[in-house]
């Protein structure tokens, strides 16, 4: 999936977790646009990971996508907060570029790793 990566940011450190029952040790950035599938499929798949959601957070940026690459993200967030999953933000950037999704995502992210 284009815009999808999960990598160590220096500019993190000194980063803290938001309380001290949230140990965020990661947030995972995904930066999409107009992909609603594989955007589904990776959700599914972190969802599933093994990491326990009070230790991670995903933060999805939809770049103006048309295809309902966001309202899927949204439906996803919704579920997860019902069943106690990881912290799913959503974010829009209204450029068709993936450099201001990345850098939204960043900002919005609250781990010391992205």
């Amino acid at each position: 999936m284009a815009g999808m990566a999960v990598a160590p940011w220096p500019g993190a450190r000194g980063r803290r977790a938001v309380s001290a029952r949230e140990p965020l040790r990661i947030t995972v950035l995904v930066v999409c646009r107009d992909e609603r599938r594989a955007l589904a499929a990776l959700l599914s798949d972190l969802r599933a990971q093994t990491l326990p959601p009070d230790e991670f957070e995903v933060v999805v940026v939809d770049g103006l996508s048309r295809d309902g690459s966001r309202e899927a993200a949204l439906d996803a967030a919704r579920l997860w907060r019902r069943e106690g999953g990881p912290a799913l933000a959503v974010l829009e950037n209204r450029r068709k570029t993936l450099a201001p999704g990345w850098n939204r995502g960043v900002g919005a992210a609250r781990a010391p790793a992205v």
